[in-house]
């Protein structure tokens, strides 16, 4: 028998590079629980931004073993785009009535979805819940494999790291530690930094150079002299200090405070002072 899931073509919708690779992690995240489990397994996607939600779903449906294991019982209330999913996933109810559904006896694994509503914890308690943390904690490994490998859907192609693995695992998990705004700018930040990367760029530059994605201005030196670059704290520590410092300056604000001309023509004329003498001076400034 076909399994409607897994035949079902992934939308053009999807070609979209940060949701592949949050959909793909999802999916990932979501096989790694049903693997370490005994017995059935009930999930609830939960405060995800809707297109993060559909991705997961798009994703899963792509991967034909996992697909035709799994009962979606995903609200119709959500009021989510359906192009390219088939009508079956969707459920007249909330996630707390389909977890209360027995899963029919060909399945082992049931997937509701609040979306990115607030919910009584009560109701979904019996629930492993997806949501921004579960990306964001223990699952560097699959940042970094889809970094390395590319994704699923062919958007891009295997890259070799090397020696740099190390780098860019603590990186990744110092970055995501410090949570990012939103997944997808997260996903966008990586992203960039990886095509970076596959171009040449020095992997501790390269995050650096792709500042701008995260609303920070670009600083290819800004990691370069980390004292410990496989510390994931030390990584963490930069990014945190990176978003505080620096966060406003594109809207004219450093540290908090309003950027003032008068203190720039100062810090310049001293600047000016301190380097009198070298050689290249003009270029740097």
């Amino acid at each position: 028998m076909t399994n409607k899931l897994s035949s079902v073509a992934l939308p053009k919708d999807l070609v979209k590079n940060d949701l592949i690779w949050l959909g793909d992690i999802g999916r990932e995240i979501i096989t790694r629980s049903i693997e370490s489990k005994v017995g059935d397994s009930y999930f609830v996607l939960e405060q995800l931004e809707d297109d993060v939600l559909l991705a997961i779903i798009k994703s899963i449906c792509h991967d034909s073993n996992l697909a035709k294991r799994i009962e979606f019982r995903i609200p119709e209330n959500l009021n989510l785009k359906k192009d390219g999913l088939p009508d079956s996933i969707w459920f007249p109810g909330d996630a707390g009535s389909a977890r209360n559904k027995p899963l029919p006896t060909d399945k082992d694994v049931m997937i509701t979805a609040v979306g990115n509503r607030e919910n009584p914890t009560d109701t979904l308690r019996h629930l492993e819940k997806i949501n921004k943390s579960s990306f964001l904690y223990n699952s560097v490994k699959f940042w970094v494999e889809h970094f390395e490998k590319g994704d699923i859907a062919g958007a891009s192609s295997k890259i070799t790291l090397g020696e740099n693995k190390k780098v860019l695992t603590a990186a990744i998990e110092g970055f995501l530690s410090d949570n990012p705004k939103t997944l997808t700018g997260a996903a966008d930040y990586i992203i960039k930094v990886r095509n970076l990367f596959e171009s040449g760029t020095e992997i501790k530059k390269a995050f650096g150079i792709a500042f701008p994605v995260l609303g920070l201005p670009r600083d290819e030196t800004y990691f370069c002299d980390i004292k410990d670059e496989t510390s994931p704290n030390q990584w963490k520590t930069l990014f945190n200090k990176a978003e505080t410092e620096r966060s406003g300056i594109v809207d004219g604000f450093y540290n908090g405070s309003l950027l003032l001309r008068e203190d720039l023509e100062n810090n310049l004329k001293s600047l000016k002072d301190k380097l009198v003498g070298h050689e290249n001076i003009e270029k740097i400034l």
